[in-house]
């Protein structure tokens, strides 16, 4: 089985180099408070909680060139989650950063045509560490094997 722990150390290095750099204040996964009353867990949450992100290293395409609608689905989770962030929590910025310039594209073309909240930032981020975004491949690659019909 496809062993997807390499998504979770570029979030990592992405917390820990570019959002911390771009902002000035260290980044951790957190859970925060929804205005209903539940609590969601965020990928990057500053340290005064003003900054809110989640972050896609998924493609908007299958590796056969479908459109992948489980990376589609999941962002709009995310954006429901993060317009959902208790008010008490002051934050300032909800921002969704993506890996992948075509999953961001097509992100863009919902934000263009009024699908997608204004208080939502995307940011496309493709400076990950080159051994990172190798074994994202690879990872990809594999899984996208697994679940492929044999020939």
């Amino acid at each position: 089985m496809a062993d997807s722990k390499v998504t979770l150390v570029i979030e990592d290095w992405i917390r820990q180099h570019y959002l911390h750099k771009k902002y000035g204040q260290l980044f951790d996964k957190k859970k925060l408070t929804l205005t209903p009353g539940g609590t969601f867990e965020f990928d990057a949450v500053s340290k005064d909680k003003s900054v809110v992100a989640s972050i896609s290293t998924s493609a908007a395409r299958t590796a056969g060139g479908k459109m992948a609608p489980g990376p589609f689905r999941k962002i709009l989770a995310d954006i429901l989650y993060l317009t959902m962030v208790d008010t008490r929590h002051k934050v300032n910025e909800r921002l969704i950063v993506f890996t992948e310039k075509d999953l961001h594209d097509r992100f863009l073309q919902e934000f263009n045509a009024g699908r997608i909240p204004k208080n939502i930032q995307f940011i496309l981020f493709e400076d990950i560490p080159a051994d990172l975004r190798k074994q994202l491949v690879d990872f990809r690659s594999k899984a996208s094997r697994e679940v492929s019909p044999s020939k």
